[in-house]
């Protein structure tokens, strides 16, 4: 019976990225068949089928045909259509899908509404061209764009998850997740731990929760130290690829680095925003304005609350998408990078452990976005098998 047990856990995440491959290969499908290159889709609404709202759709289908599913385009033409974008806009295209979709679906004004789906519509088509323009060495600036557009379109995702939001004035939630935190930040080792570190551990902490805006983006950069430290093998790469050419060989080492570092974490910070609805929590910070401990100077947590209260949503993620984001992120960097990608393993903790303290998060939010993070990497480690690690270690290998 153990051996059976063992053997399903392993298949889990095997699993879930054939699941969620097949998601994204049929619906990203449906959502771009319908617009490329023009991003011309809407959603019926009620019957949730997408179609062509003005001249023909994508594969030549004429004007007002529903594709509502990917058997209406034969196999030839979808290849075509998907083949151009990478695997990561391939979720952000079925994500701004699924947010259009609920423009419909859940109580928005007009005004929203009319923001929302022109928006969406604008993603798809950025994300179009680019997927034309975008490669080889035809426009390496393009190429650029398309590895750093996701940070700006992960916060716009977030803004709009934000809207199907819908507040529980009796917190019934929170008051069960309030148990949990009082159990664990009332604790006399972790009150001890408090006053000893005061008032540096602290501030830290603070810092570590600031770290979680710019950390995505960082960890990006350090990603093009694997085009910078790759061989002329490319072993990182995949053999659609790697290509004989040392340039391309790089290229395609930091492509791979970046493919599996955006997988993870939209995975992960989308699977957060689509639970968003499920769980109406309030930010334990406008319950409770008291953090566990001594007080200490509040400059670093006055920045904090600044620009939470400019940028915000005003609701608790169940699970931390921040945490989530940043443990998915972190593992892939360090499978790309061992000794630096410990950095940023540590960063994520900190940021784990700072949302809890500042009560940014429920602990219930922290734990549950780690297990996020981890399942989003696992995921995508087995979904993008074919795309191996490239360590230092190898490259050093290879070169002696």
């Amino acid at each position: 019976m153990a051996a059976n047990d063992g053997t399903c856990r392993r298949r889990v995440p095997a699993v879930l990225a054939r699941a969620a491959r097949d998601l994204v290969d049929n619906q990203v499908f449906m959502a771009l068949a319908n617009g490329i290159p023009f991003a011309r889709m809407m959603f019926r609404r009620g019957g949730g089928k997408v179609f062509s709202c003005c001249g023909t759709g994508g594969g030549g289908k004429p004007l007002g045909h529903v594709i509502t599913s990917a058997s209406d385009v034969t196999t030839r033409e979808r290849p075509a259509m998907l083949s151009a974008l990478r695997i990561h806009e391939r979720i952000l295209v079925a994500f701004f899908a699924y947010l259009t979709a609920s423009a419909f679906s859940f109580p928005l004004d007009l005004q929203q509404r009319l923001v929302v789906i022109p928006l969406n519509l604008l993603v798809v088509a950025v994300l179009s061209m680019l997927s034309r323009e975008g490669t080889g060495d035809r426009s390496r600036f393009l190429t650029q764009v398309r590895d750093w557009i996701p940070c700006v379109l992960i916060l716009v995702a977030y803004r709009e998850s934000g809207l199907f939001f819908i507040p529980d004035p009796t917190h019934r939630l929170d008051d069960f997740f309030i148990r949990f935190d009082d159990s664990i930040l009332g604790y006399p080792g972790v009150l001890r731990l408090l006053a000893w570190g005061a008032p540096w551990l602290q501030r830290y902490l603070e810092l570590s929760y600031f770290l979680c805006y710019p950390i995505v983006p960082l960890g990006l950069a350090s990603l093009y130290l694997v085009r910078n430290k790759a061989t002329d093998v490319a072993p990182g790469c995949s053999p659609a690829d790697a290509r004989p050419l040392a340039g391309a060989s790089h290229d395609a080492c930091r492509r791979a680095a970046v493919e599996r570092f955006w997988t993870a974490v939209l995975l992960a910070s989308f699977t957060c925003y689509l639970l968003f609805p499920l769980f109406p929590l309030t930010p334990p910070r406008e319950l409770f304005n008291d953090v566990p401990g001594p007080q200490v100077a509040p400059v670093l947590r006055g920045m904090n609350r600044w620009l939470l209260g400019r940028y915000a949503v005003g609701a608790s993620l169940f699970p931390s998408a921040h945490v989530a984001a940043t443990t998915a992120m972190a593992l892939a960097i360090r499978r790309y990078l061992p000794r630096f990608g410990l950095v940023f393993v540590l960063i994520a903790a900190s940021i784990a452990l700072a949302t809890v303290y500042g009560r940014y998060h429920y602990a219930a939010d922290a734990l549950a976005g780690a297990m996020v993070g981890l399942t989003a990497y696992l995921v995508s480690k087995r979904w993008l098998g074919a795309l191996a690690p490239v360590s230092l270690a190898q490259s050093k290998t290879q070169r002696s």
